[in-house]
């Protein structure tokens, strides 16, 4: 069955007769689906950017989009997972779901083993979302990342910038203790000695 639905939507969606039919958008993620349940996790991915693309204005272009990136991380292909989650934040800068894409942002830069390139991530994650409550154990990891790179850069005087203020946004947040933040602040504090 999945590939009789991969070969009808493929024909709607790349036969020039359909190019301005009002199913195409519907027939484009469908195939993106299809392709996804049917283990094609390459083509999945392609056309859920085609989506992206095509339907800037799509009604599932942020599912799109994240569908794209996740796989593409699964797959361990890290370049185009960052270009998909780079694509999402450009085009939803206020989303709900931002925040969370950023913070992805830099793992996969990580993962890419691009320091300078997940560090730039990091600090523009702390300047957008680093004050608001509802981010604060991703902007304690941030800051953390951020410390711990410093540190094995030798840049101590950062470094201690950044573990003095993982403990201070425990403290102003009042994290539980026992808790992930609390282990952050402990690890933190630690370095400070």
């Amino acid at each position: 069955l999945p590939s009789k639905a991969v070969r009808l939507y493929r024909r709607l969606v790349d036969e020039e007769r359909f190019r301005s039919s009002e199913h195409r958008e519907n027939a484009l993620l469908f195939l993106a689906d299809s392709y996804q349940q049917s283990f094609g996790f390459d083509e999945a991915s392609k056309a859920y950017l085609r989506y992206g693309e095509e339907y800037r204005d799509g009604k599932e272009v942020r599912r799109a989009l994240v569908s794209a990136a996740l796989l593409h991380e699964t797959a361990e292909d890290y370049l185009r997972a960052t270009e998909a989650v780079e694509r999402f934040i450009r085009l939803f800068p206020k989303d709900e779901t931002t925040p969370k894409m950023a913070y992805v942002l830099i793992a996969l830069y990580e993962k890419l083993g691009d320091h300078k390139a997940a560090r730039r991530a990091a600090k523009k994650f702390l300047k957008k979302f680093g004050s608001v409550a509802a981010h604060s154990n991703s902007s304690m990891r941030a800051t953390l990342k951020l410390g711990r790179w410093a540190a094995e850069s030798g840049e101590s005087s950062a470094a201690r910038k950044f573990f003095k203020r993982v403990v201070k946004l425990f403290v102003s947040n009042g994290k539980m203790p026992a808790s992930r933040a609390a282990k952050m602040a402990a690890e933190a504090a630690f370095r400070l000695t």
